[in-house]
């Protein structure tokens, strides 16, 4: 089972290598964390992002990095790209209600 945090959510989107607190950094690009989210336009002058998933949809990271070719995959790590990798928490509103103060 992956790793948990019991932590209030200060905001909604969150810029994974800059911001987590549960995996390092280096874990985040390999794409170790799970939560990891990853969303990306294309760039004529950036190579890693010349590929099927920057088109500024979200994806799980992971899962970017398993249908990329190595070549691709390895440029996209090396990129370490904060803009790309984040987290967003949902945030649902009237649930505070349900909490008893």
């Amino acid at each position: 089972m992956g790793k948990r945090s019991n932590y209030k959510i200060e905001k909604n989107e969150n810029k994974c290598l800059n911001d987590c607190t549960l995996y390092s950094r280096d874990d985040i690009v390999k794409g170790l964390c799970p939560f990891t989210k990853y969303s990306r336009s294309k760039r004529s002058t950036l190579e890693y992002t010349k590929h099927e998933f920057a088109n500024n949809y979200h994806y799980h990271y992971s899962c970017v990095l398993e249908k990329v070719g190595a070549d691709m995959k390895e440029k996209i790590i090396a990129s370490n790209d904060v803009s790309a990798l984040k987290t967003h928490y949902p945030y649902y509103q009237g649930l505070e209600m349900l909490i008893k103060i």
